[in-house]
């Protein structure tokens, strides 16, 4: 399974694709923790913690290929305007921490690569972003909901890097892949 992860406290949004990608062998879900920024730090870093075991449940143990996660932004979460990791950024390095253990292939994907990959476009809203998907892969049931969107342009993209593309993008969207690793 190739796993394609949009980290966020509220609304993490994932998708694990099986091959062969055919017979839309794919699952889709979001999973958060609401009212995290209004707990004081103790509740909020156990919330934090609880969502990340509740991603390490989803993902298949021993059957992921590949996992692509996208990189936190430099001003999310608590203490953000003080320069401060917040939220995202502790559940994002959970995260690779997890995959790193497994022994997981697992790429960090900045934001604007992965908006170059889906649209051609480092800076596409979110509207780009669902009409590129409903355009080159319209099995993908994301019911327009952006984190379900960017989870699965991620697990594409990470299926692309290993040699294994979903879905054929143009030339220059494939140009967001220079500069990307996979860190085994």
């Amino acid at each position: 399974m190739i796993i394609g992860i949009d980290p966020s406290i509220a609304n993490t949004g994932l998708c694990g694709i099986a091959p062969p990608y055919y017979d839309n062998d794919h699952d889709l879900e979001v999973m958060g923790r609401a009212g995290v920024a209004k707990m004081d730090h103790w509740a909020a870093l156990q919330s934090v913690l609880s969502l990340a075991e509740a991603i390490e449940r989803w993902t298949p143990f021993g059957r992921v290929r590949c996992a692509a996660i996208e990189a936190p932004y430099a001003s999310t979460g608590r203490g953000a305007a003080a320069g401060l990791p917040g939220e995202r950024t502790h559940l994002f390095y959970l995260l690779l921490d997890y995959f790193d253990r497994l022994h997981v292939p697992t790429v960090v994907v900045p934001n604007a690569k992965l908006k170059r990959y889906a649209t051609g476009k480092g800076n596409a809203n979110k509207a780009a972003m669902l009409e590129a998907l409903v355009r080159r892969a319209p099995e993908f049931e994301t019911r327009g909901n952006d984190n379900l969107v960017d989870a699965a342009w991620l697990a594409m993209l990470a299926a692309d890097m290993i040699g294994t593309p979903v879905v054929t993008v143009p030339a220059s969207h494939r140009e967001a892949l220079k500069g990307l690793e996979i860190h085994k």
